[in-house]
């Protein structure tokens, strides 16, 4: 047990400072991040065999590819279209993961995910070389609580190999936030280490599956199982949601389709 723990924490080290390093270094990032981005789409993509996961391929991909060089061609401007990325992204998890499910606490799931995809910041590279989200630490925090419990218990992710590494992927950057307390990472931190867990269950199986092995004997949650622990994260859920429209601002994917709705209203 303390091996595989060990070799978990390898893991996300080398994921936190790979991702690290690629968001403190933009040139780098700008020749890394599309050279896998195409690996994945043109080597990989005919290996995925659900649906869930080639529409996840082709929403997270391809956009990726454009990511690193958004900043290169606008300066000091919002982004609607990698805000619509992302809310497209917490959508697809929620309509075909959460909401269609018949397990409430699952589709219960599926909601919160729907109340954070409408409420996703605008994001912008106001005096930075990357896009990135101002003062709604709260809605980064929201987000890796409600995917963790995504991750851990929804049957789609039951003894995948890849759940561990989708769990590292969102839990570092809303360390890095809290450790920083700035989240001006959250977003590259997010892309990069969730492109490199794509590139390396797509590459190199074998280091998952030997993330998963040992750990699914003692540790499987599912829909169906721990369903005290799953009630908690429901309830945190819950309750980061609350808070998360309590404290909403006027900077959210809602209100720019609200605004465009009554430009359209009162043209």
């Amino acid at each position: 047990m303390i091996k595989i723990l060990f070799y978990h924490l390898i893991y996300f080290i080398f994921l936190y400072l790979v991702s690290f390093i690629l968001y403190d270094n933009v040139n780098i990032s700008k020749i890394v991040i599309p050279i896998i981005a195409f690996y994945l789409l043109f080597s990989k993509y005919k290996d995925y065999k659900s649906i869930f996961i080639k529409i996840k391929a082709l929403i997270v991909l391809l956009p990726i590819i454009f990511y690193p060089y958004y900043s290169l061609i606008y300066k000091n401007t919002k982004s609607i279209f990698f805000t619509s990325v992302l809310f497209i992204n917490l959508l697809q998890v929620s309509l075909m993961l959460g909401l269609n499910s018949d397990e409430y606490l699952t589709k219960l799931n599926g909601l919160n995910l729907l109340i954070l995809s409408i409420l996703t910041p605008i994001l912008n590279n106001y005096n930075s070389d990357y896009l990135k989200f101002d003062k709604n630490n709260l809605w980064g925090y929201s987000k890796t609580i409600i995917l963790l419990n995504t991750y851990l218990f929804n049957d789609f992710y039951y003894q995948n190999i890849w759940k561990y590494a989708g769990i590292y992927s969102i839990i570092i950057p809303s360390i890095h936030t809290f450790l920083t307390k700035n989240s001006k990472a959250w977003i590259s931190l997010r892309i990069y280490s969730l492109v490199l867990s794509f590139f390396i269950d797509s590459t190199y199986p074998l280091i998952h599956k030997n993330m998963v092995t040992e750990l699914n004997k003692i540790f499987t949650p599912s829909t169906d199982k721990f369903d005290g622990l799953k009630s908690i994260f429901s309830i945190i859920e819950v309750i980061m949601i609350f808070f998360l429209v309590k404290n909403i601002n006027n900077n959210t994917f809602l209100d720019y389709c609200k605004e465009k709705i009554s430009k359209n209203i009162f043209l």
